[in-house]
């Protein structure tokens, strides 16, 4: 097949989205031919060819509210109108538009990886732009039953959605023999030691996690970059566990792994639906390490099961993440037990081969 992907950015610009597509697309390009259409943070356009898939940055002179604005990305649209598959990766504005100015010959498929929150007053506007593209679609696919439920917008097209949650190549993350980069940072942090991991905006509530180690004997490593880092180092600077908490900028996938594997478990303190899943999770699952994320009606609580993967407390609530994350810390036996759990639950429910095995046959159908 041709298959079309339209994403909003592509690696290295990090992100869970930005890893799914890629993951995706470098599967699909050994039986398929693969272009991915993406917008470049800078002002030019650059086409690649990386592991097979071919991706073309477009250059984007602006950003509106946290969207590229490239609208080259109608005129590169047209150029493969011909593609067998058009794969949105939604939200997205600027693919929307152009899907819709374009009107392509492929089959529509849409991935819905979350819900637009933030933007009041332009997200009605985009709402119903979403609404024109979505009518189009053949199938859209979620990341997990959980936010068929809390979406309206998934609710309206819900004989349209289909679930499959994001997989990776756990055998990566199992099969692992670093092990001098994993004491290295053991020897430097210590052996009681937690991780975060993800971008730093308001919605991974990061500032609640911050204030929860003032009552957690252990130190926290904050590994990710975004626009309220300075915040973030600012409160963990005037917090009395500053000496416990350490920030590491932005590393790649694979510099992550001895990460999660010198950690006890990962902290994912998300506070708002924005959170839709959070593959962080899954890749410490993969380590044989337990999670404490938040009790959130999306995809979160979906991937980590409490008492079985980890241990889901309140969103929002300092006190309650402390205890949470005592309670892991002070049960090795536990965190043994939901870190074999978690494992198992990657191999059997979240693997790269099961995902792009349903897609296909979703783009088959």
């Amino acid at each position: 097949m041709k298959i079309l992907h339209l994403a909003k950015y592509y690696p290295p610009e990090a992100g869970g989205v930005e890893t799914y597509v890629r993951m995706l697309a470098e599967e699909q390009c050994k039986d398929n031919q693969v272009t991915v259409l993406a917008c470049n943070k800078e002002n030019k356009t650059v086409k690649e060819h990386i592991k097979g898939v071919c991706v073309i940055r477009i250059a984007s002179p602006f950003t509106l509210r946290s969207a590229p604005i490239c609208l080259g990305m109608i005129h590169a649209l047209r150029s493969y109108k011909d593609a067998d598959i058009i794969h949105i990766h939604s939200p997205n504005p600027i693919a929307d538009l152009s899907y819709l100015v374009v009107k392509p010959l492929g089959k529509l498929i849409i991935t819905y990886h979350m819900d637009v929150l933030r933007q009041r007053v332009l997200g009605v506007f985009y709402r119903e732009i979403q609404k024109k593209v979505f009518a189009q679609a053949r199938s859209i696919i979620v990341l997990s039953p959980n936010l068929v439920q809390v979406s309206d917008m998934l609710l309206r097209f819900e004989h349209l959605c289909k679930v499959v949650p994001y997989g990776i190549d756990y055998r990566k993350y199992e099969q692992f023999d670093r092990w001098k980069e994993v004491k290295s940072i053991r020897e430097k942090y210590g052996d009681r030691l937690i991780i975060f991991i993800g971008r730093l905006v308001g919605f991974k509530g990061v500032h609640y996690l911050i204030e929860a180690m003032e009552k957690v004997s252990a130190n926290l490593i904050i590994i990710g970059d975004g626009p309220m880092k300075k915040k973030l180092v600012r409160q963990a600077n005037q917090s009395s566990a500053r000496d416990r908490i350490n920030f590491v900028s932005t590393v790649s996938n694979e510099r992550l792994i001895p990460f999660y594997h010198a950690a006890r478990f990962l902290v994912l303190p998300s506070i708002k639906n924005s959170e839709t899943f959070g593959i962080v999770q899954v890749e410490a699952m993969a380590c044989g390490k337990p999670v404490v994320s938040s009790d959130l009606p999306t995809g979160v609580t979906y991937v980590n099961r409490h008492e079985h993967t980890g241990i889901v407390v309140p969103p929002a609530d300092a006190d309650s993440l402390a205890r949470g994350i005592s309670l892991m810390l002070d049960r090795p036996d536990l965190c043994l037990k939901y870190g074999e759990n978690a494992q198992k639950r990657v191999k059997k429910e979240f693997s790269i081969e099961i995902m792009v095995e349903k897609i296909h046959r979703i783009y088959e159908s």
